[in-house]
């Protein structure tokens, strides 16, 4: 079996293709009630012309390109039909679309986000030691590789740093970077953004908080300041970030460690 390639860059795809199709499904469903409310019988073929016309004239132009584009990508990277293949079900309406996609290479915006990192500023970190880590994180995202993965590798050399550490400063470069990488995207093609958080025990209090947050997508999330543990008596300061591990701002590193948010387009808000 192939590798998996960098699995946060098929989470990011597959949610942004998953508001595009919603937001055509959207439109669909308020066409059709405007059509049916003029008319007193319902014809099976011409709903189905309808539909047909929609998705060709109603779909968000640049939206439509994203899919095309991701589409004839996945293609032309050779996707393993008996392991992962462009899976696009649409229920009926109200119900989530889902979408699975199986890609063999990277996101090359964030492979350029990985490869322009250095960790030389790092306690204990030469500017040598950052160039081999740097260099192992982009060969293995490359190769498919997962944080557990990259990890290990980067540990083979660097024993000192400590497993604990090296897996930090991983899911932290790979996710600032994947992020980045996405934004970039959504700043072409749709008006909103969302902060998108991992709903488990693990994620602080404050990215909790942002769940739901919608955005035009070239301002600022102000992420909330938070407690980092219940008995602490200092909150982390609050943050404003263009997305989930951005440092632009010079953010409390606290903010920006370890977190696996994501950020989504939307193209209007809740």
């Amino acid at each position: 079996m192939r590798p998996d390639p960098v699995r946060g860059l098929r989470q990011i795809y597959t949610r942004e293709l998953q508001t595009l199709i919603r937001h055509a499904r959207d439109d669909a469903t308020l066409h059709l009630r405007n059509h049916f409310q003029r008319i007193t019988t319902i014809d099976v073929e011409q709903i189905r012309l309808i539909l047909e016309k929609i998705f060709d004239t109603r779909l968000h132009p640049a939206s439509r390109d994203v899919i095309d584009r991701l589409t004839r990508l996945a293609y032309a990277r050779g996707i393993d039909q008996t392991i992962a293949a462009i899976d696009i079900t649409a229920r009926i309406a109200g119900r989530p679309v889902g979408i699975a996609i199986g890609f063999d290479l990277v996101d090359k915006k964030a492979v350029e986000n990985l490869a322009a990192l250095q960790f030389s500023d790092l306690k204990g970190i030469t500017a040598e030691m950052s160039e081999s880590i740097v260099r192992t994180l982009v060969d293995a995202d490359k190769q498919g590789a997962g944080i557990t993965k990259i990890t290990k590798l980067i540990s083979a050399d660097f024993q000192a740093l400590g497993i604990a550490r090296i897996e930090r400063i991983t899911r932290t470069a790979l996710n600032r970077s994947y992020n980045d990488a996405a934004w970039t995207r959504i700043q072409k093609y749709a008006p909103y953004k969302e902060w998108i958080q991992t709903n488990d025990e693990r994620t602080r209090p404050g990215h909790r908080e942002m769940k739901g947050v919608v955005i035009e997508t070239d301002d600022l999330f102000h992420v909330p300041a938070f407690l980092p543990t219940p008995k602490a008596k200092k909150k982390v300061p609050a943050a404003d970030m263009y997305y989930p591990g951005d440092v632009s701002q010079n953010p409390n590193l606290a903010q920006v460690v370890n977190c696996r948010c994501t950020v989504a387009p939307r193209f209007r808000k809740p």
